[in-house]
């Protein structure tokens, strides 16, 4: 009972606060978290927003990697035409 009490809000790695009186009081130890269609404790709802977050950023990160590599390819493509186009004129002299 005393990790019921001792849950810290800047503890990332908390118990849900459910999992913890069902162990104590039903004796029920297969639970992990709160359970779909019931309201959420404060460490499963802050987890859940930690989760969402993460996910908000990875996807940023994503994107960003995406258009830098698009640059990097356009780029690319314009230093190859700028060459083409240097051997066409030696070609041509």
């Amino acid at each position: 009972m005393t990790r019921f009490i001792k849950s810290d809000e800047n503890d990332t790695k908390a118990s849900c606060r459910r999992v913890m009186l069902n162990e104590y009081l039903n004796e029920r130890e297969n639970r992990r978290e709160c359970e779909d269609g019931k309201e959420k404790c404060d460490v499963c709802n802050k987890m859940m927003r930690l989760n969402e977050k993460k996910i908000v950023k990875n996807a940023i990160q994503k994107k960003k990697r995406r258009s830098s590599m698009q640059n990097e390819r356009e780029l690319n493509l314009m230093k190859r035409q700028k060459y083409d186009s240097q051997q066409h004129e030696r070609l041509s002299i």
